[in-house]
């Protein structure tokens, strides 16, 4: 199995692919709390979801603190207590998620994210979400998958899967 996880304080994305890298189930985390209550609520959430009978590959995001100005701290703590929670995985850029999904690094100014992730994620997988959380969390579980199938990559796909970190 797969997983993908998007995190982040306020809204998480999560996507569980099965061994032939199919959709099997994905859902959102939206804590409703703050502090240690809210990381406790994350991983709660994820136990609540995931079968503890199964083993996952975890792909997640690394950080991203642009927008998070003065949430380094606990945006850290949660990405440690999901690397702590996972055991191992992969973990990849913000920049390099964006290209393994739309081909470029970037997106272009003026568009916005939460619109072009998913609807280029179903044009090019036929994953559908409005939620633009679960569509990069699809995207990360893809690159789990692909990171042991590379036979099954683009040269784009390769290119990012290469860039990726083990933690």
């Amino acid at each position: 199995m797969y997983l993908g996880i998007d995190q982040s304080l306020t809204h998480s994305g999560v996507v569980i692919l099965d061994g032939k890298g199919n959709f099997q189930y994905g859902f959102a985390i939206k804590p409703k709390t703050r502090g240690v209550t809210r990381l406790k609520e994350i991983v709660a959430t994820l136990r609540e979801n995931l079968n503890p009978e199964f083993t996952y590959f975890t792909c997640m995001e690394g950080y991203s603190y642009g927008n998070m100005f003065g949430k380094a701290f606990e945006l850290g703590e949660l990405g440690g207590i999901i690397k702590c929670w996972a055991g191992s995985g992969l973990i990849v850029a913000p920049t390099t998620l964006k290209k393994f999904i739309t081909g470029k690094g970037k997106l272009e100014k003026g568009i916005d994210k939460k619109d072009i992730i998913p609807r280029i994620v179903k044009e090019k997988w036929g994953f559908e979400t409005k939620d633009d959380n679960i569509a990069d969390a699809y995207g990360l579980a893809r690159i789990a998958y692909l990171y042991e199938h590379q036979d099954e990559c683009t040269k784009t796909e390769l290119e990012c899967i290469k860039a990726v970190r083990i933690f």
